[in-house]
């Protein structure tokens, strides 16, 4: 999927991008015609040059995908500040869920956002492990409890509340839901999986679906292979997510603390 380099026809020298490449490696001649060279492989694939020239200028190979829309030069125009800072708002975590699977169609929508989240250098090292078994869903659950249970400092801060909500008909760690998503890699990018989860949860709000970070899943594949093996994923899980139709509506947003910021002159007033 490698760039090759300038259609001179199209090209109007407008120099977008040589200064908008990370890796510099578009520049211009003695004779002023742009150029691309990358002998030493430092391309990141980030498609940066592709989305900023006017033109169309750039050629590449195998990257069917690009495409334009109305106001993608202007993407302020696209959703306002106040629709998706009410969307953060009503963003809930979600520990109810109804029994009902969700086509794969739309949970392939959630993968299409993930897909478009940033990450450091371009890596895009994510791969995803979705599984929709109830049994196996249940049984992963189980080997996590299990695993807390048996370790005595994890055992004294949520052997209780463990037990209580398996009293209640609740599963403690998937909150019974349909689906659950796991985030694993072969590298270090704890701070993109964050980004790449929360861009899927957001677009699976919009969806009508509802998600919750599981952090006790996370610390258990971390502390067991077995369990790594019991739900079939190798590598190093960064995130794990539960996924599904709500069972439960929020009638209004709860209050959140304002946050400390430096380096203001003054206080700004909230804006809502």
């Amino acid at each position: 999927m490698p760039i090759l380099g300038i259609n001179d026809e199209k090209c109007i020298k407008c120099m977008q991008c040589v200064l908008d490449c990370p890796a510099l490696l578009f520049d211009e001649d003695k004779t002023g015609k742009i150029i691309f060279s990358d002998p030493n492989k430092l391309c990141i694939l980030c498609g940066h040059c592709i989305s900023v020239c006017p033109e169309d200028a750039i050629l590449r190979e195998k990257m069917e995908d690009v495409e334009t829309f109305p106001n993608v030069e202007n993407p302020e125009k696209l959703v306002s500040y106040k629709s998706l800072f009410q969307l953060f708002r009503a963003k809930r975590s979600i520990r109810q869920y109804k029994k009902d699977k969700v086509p794969q169609e739309m949970l392939q929508k959630v993968f299409d956002a993930m897909r478009y989240a940033p990450s450091g250098a371009n890596r895009r090292a994510w791969k995803y492990f979705v599984i929709s078994d109830s049994k196996k869903i249940k049984a992963l659950s189980d080997a996590i409890i299990q695993e807390f249970t048996r370790n005595p400092t994890f055992q004294m801060m949520l052997g209780e509340k463990f037990k209580k909500k398996q009293e209640r008909n609740i599963d403690p760690i998937f909150y019974n839901a349909p689906h659950i998503i796991i985030l694993y890699t072969f590298e270090e990018s704890q701070v993109d999986t964050g980004i790449a989860m929360t861009y899927g949860m957001l677009a699976a709000q919009t969806l009508g679906l509802g998600t919750c970070w599981i952090g006790f899943a996370k610390i258990a594949f971390d502390l067991s292979r077995k369990i790594k093996n019991l739900a079939g994923v190798k590598g190093r899980v960064s995130g794990v997510m539960t996924i599904g139709y709500p069972n439960v509506r929020y009638h209004r947003c709860p209050p959140r603390g304002q946050v400390k910021i430096k380096g203001f002159k003054k206080e700004v007033k909230q804006i809502i």
